[in-house]
């Protein structure tokens, strides 16, 4: 579930509404934990400026009213398709909320004569505005997330093997100060290539996820201030992963006849993809294997595969070119490209792809797990 956010202070701006109770229909936004008002550009743009705006303690609050349901048209400049529902608010405006919403109240409120009986707050998952009663378990974890928004923890303060908590509500073990190696190979990225650089490293306590860390922006408070049992373990184990150490050199492992029959017959159509290593002028790049038509409109399926990523000499990658530097298309399926989905016609230039670490780890190559 998404965490939910109760904020202290919320500001509602109008329109005139002829279908409502008080004339008056309210778009309502909130202060988040640091007092900057969130949404504010698209209220403006909503709202009518000739009437003033309102600001209100978030305090659980009763009398709600349950007005209509309304139906927003593609064709409203505000039109979403979607249904929506009309509340009336004690302090004299109507504002919407989703039908989910309103299902979720009635699962823990009481409604006599359309009045919702229950005391609710304003609150927002996933950006989106909702109503929350009291009286339920995610009220009291929202207020649990929402104590931890705005609080801040400083970096000199960690001492490796305490528990701590985040903004999020989760609990990690702080690992120390390490080096984590990321492959910067995003068409947005400025630096290309695999980087490493000193980051607070935490352990969940599975101990079996490792992340860096923004301390002052992520971390909120000490909850054990203990070294963890598991402690010497998990820092051990992270210090054996690709991410804490340099990248060496690519080796590759042939795959098995077996290994390779199985995988092309569990295979269907083009909706099962494998990655694989394959060479080219002394070149390493990662293959896409998958089922295609022989020809189009044809139902005979046989393997294909086209060339997606060259792998680097530092271990990260980058969109696989041809030999004259042309990028690959690999994005475009057209059967005419001259570039594209080749048919596998010997299996045996293909193999698993491994990298090879200085602290002794030996990884299979998976997109997005480097």
């Amino acid at each position: 579930m998404m965490p939910i956010f109760i904020p202290e202070k919320c500001r509602v701006g109008f329109v005139e509404r002829k279908d409502t109770f008080t004339g008056k229909l309210a778009y309502v936004i909130y202060y988040d934990a640091k007092g900057q008002i969130r949404k504010e550009p698209s209220w403006n743009k909503w709202r009518d400026e000739k009437i003033d705006p309102v600001d209100f303690e978030n305090k659980p609050t009763s009398g709600f009213v349950l007005n209509k349901g309304i139906r927003r048209f593609n064709w409203s400049h505000f039109g979403t398709s979607r249904s929506m529902i009309r509340i009336y608010d004690p302090r004299g405006y109507e504002f919407e909320i989703t039908p989910e919403n309103l299902i979720g109240l009635l699962m823990h409120t009481d409604c006599s004569k359309r009045e919702i009986q229950d005391d609710l707050v304003y609150a927002w998952c996933d950006g989106e505005l909702m109503l929350l009663p009291c009286s339920s378990e995610e009220y009291v974890e929202a207020k649990n997330f929402s104590s931890l928004q705005g609080k801040s923890f400083s970096a000199r303060n960690l001492v490796e093997g305490h528990t701590y908590v985040t903004k999020k509500n989760e609990k990690l073990v702080y690992l120390g100060r390490h080096m984590w190696y990321k492959s910067h190979c995003g068409y947005h990225d400025k630096k290309r290539g695999r980087i490493g650089q000193k980051e607070h490293v935490f352990c969940d306590l599975d101990g079996q996820n490792f992340a860096p860390m923004s301390v002052s922006s992520q971390i909120v408070a000490p909850v054990v201030e203990s070294c963890h049992d598991q402690f010497a373990n998990w820092l051990d184990a992270f210090l054996k992963t690709s991410q804490s150490s340099k990248f060496l050199r690519w080796e590759k492992q042939p795959i098995p006849q077996d290994k390779w029959a199985e995988m092309i017959a569990g295979m269907e159509k083009s909706w099962d993809r494998h990655m694989v290593g394959v060479e080219m002028d002394g070149r390493f790049f990662s293959a896409m294997i998958e089922k295609r038509q022989v020809k189009y409109g044809s139902q005979e399926y046989k393997p294909h595969y086209h060339l997606s990523y060259e792998m680097m000499a530092d271990g990260s990658y980058d969109t696989a070119r041809v030999s004259n530097g042309e990028r690959i298309p690999s994005w475009r399926y057209d059967y005419s490209e001259r570039v594209c989905f080749v048919p596998v016609t010997d299996p045996n230039i293909f193999f698993d792809l491994y990298g090879v670490f200085e602290n002794g780890t030996r990884k299979k190559w998976s997109y997005g797990e480097w």
